[in-house]
């Protein structure tokens, strides 16, 4: 009896360690990709989604595994990976290819020669619908700790950190900064050049939305629907990629490619800045998201993870990556932006770097005057 019993617990036992699974995302090297989207299927149904971690591993639950049949990664930058969990005893590595071309020449590409276009109806009926999923960014403040690298690279290499420094941090937008960044892209458009208050400045003379990071939830705004029109590029399973591009020509803009799925919300978007008073310089970004079930309550639009590039002057490209860990809201208790605070009583750690959109320079040190308008709060050093 008591062999019997013990054969019987030992069989639930391993039966609970087969069901559940850690997915280990590479690349052709066998480097880990940190911040990798991992996602569960069960043959054309979405399970579940989860962002690797610094290691490149997905964990995921007995109940989660036991529905699937195939895992499927995403990175900015590599060719998507799918592969059957049949037979994977809990483990599986997908090995992920890099793209053929550049990211920046891909975005460009997908875009540059198609916009403007002719809206096609359907199209746009698809990201209402997707959108609908999610609530408008309101006036509230967005909290998260973040994962960043950032680096100076050739052109081929955007979008691949090999050798950059891990930094690991928070990121605060207050309510006062998160309207004065959506009222900046409804006044100034996409870019901006600096004025004289930013004499501290890491990416040049032009000032970009952070619409990677806090912004993102633009994207599934009735402002961001207005400014675009949307045409449908392809269409595999549930995943539908839209390309959007800016109704007005005259100024600046944004045009890229959306992800969307009716399954899960919005996957993934690309885009590239266009600026006709600066030629030469290129830019562009990406985000991967959450994905959203139509059967939860609206909320907001949040990134998981988020890719800045920009050409500089050499011909290098400057790019900034970033994982978010769970945005929190930062309500004001009645519903008002949150009151300016004093510099003297913003008190970050002594070894923080001052990032912030209105940062200056006094002495080779960064400092802000506010900290309400910190878009980019502390990194350790």
């Amino acid at each position: 009896m008591r062999l019997r019993l013990a054969l019987l617990l030992l069989s639930l036992c391993s039966s609970s360690a087969a069901a559940q699974l850690r997915v280990t995302v590479v690349d052709s090297a066998g480097r880990a990709l940190a911040g990798a989207r991992v996602e569960l299927w069960s043959v054309a149904t979405l399970i579940t989604v989860r962002t690797a971690d610094l290691e490149g591993v997905a964990a995921f639950t007995e109940a989660e595994t036991a529905r699937a049949t195939d895992a499927l990664a995403r990175s900015v930058g590599y060719a998507p990976t799918r592969a059957s969990i049949a037979g994977t005893d809990g483990a599986l590595t997908l090995r992920l290819q890099r793209l053929a071309q550049s990211l920046p020449a891909v975005t460009i590409a997908s875009v540059a020669r198609s916009c403007p276009q002719r809206e096609q109806p359907e199209a746009r009926a698809v990201w209402r619908r997707v959108s609908a999923r999610y609530r408008e960014p309101s006036y509230e403040g967005r909290s998260s700790t973040i994962e960043q690298r950032q680096g100076t690279v050739d052109e081929r290499d955007v979008g691949f950190f090999y050798e950059s420094e891990l930094r690991t941090g928070s990121r605060a937008y207050t309510a006062a900064g998160m309207q004065g960044g959506i009222r900046q892209i409804e006044r100034r458009g996409y870019l901006y050049a600096l004025d004289s208050t930013h004499t501290l400045e890491l990416f040049g003379g032009w000032r970009y939305p952070a619409i990677e990071a806090e912004l993102s939830g633009h994207f599934a705004t009735e402002q961001f629907g207005q400014r675009h029109d949307f045409a449908e590029v392809s269409r595999s399973g549930s995943t539908v990629t839209l390309r959007f591009c800016a109704r007005d020509r005259s100024g600046n803009g944004l045009d890229g490619t959306l992800q969307l799925s009716e399954a899960e919300g919005f996957v993934e978007a690309r885009w590239r800045f266009w600026n006709p008073r600066d030629r030469v310089e290129q830019a562009g970004g990406a985000a991967t998201f959450a994905s959203a079930s139509p059967d939860a309550p609206p909320a907001p639009l949040t990134s998981t993870s988020g890719l800045f590039w920009r050409r500089l002057p050499s011909g290098k490209f400057i790019q900034r990556w970033q994982r978010f860990h769970e945005w929190t809201l930062l309500e004001a208790s009645d519903g008002a932006a949150e009151p300016e605070a004093p510099l003297a009583d913003c008190r970050p750690a002594a070894n923080y770097i001052l990032c912030s959109a209105i940062s200056v320079n006094t002495g080779g040190r960064g400092r802000i005057s506010t900290c309400t308008a910190m878009p980019y709060r502390c990194f350790e050093n």
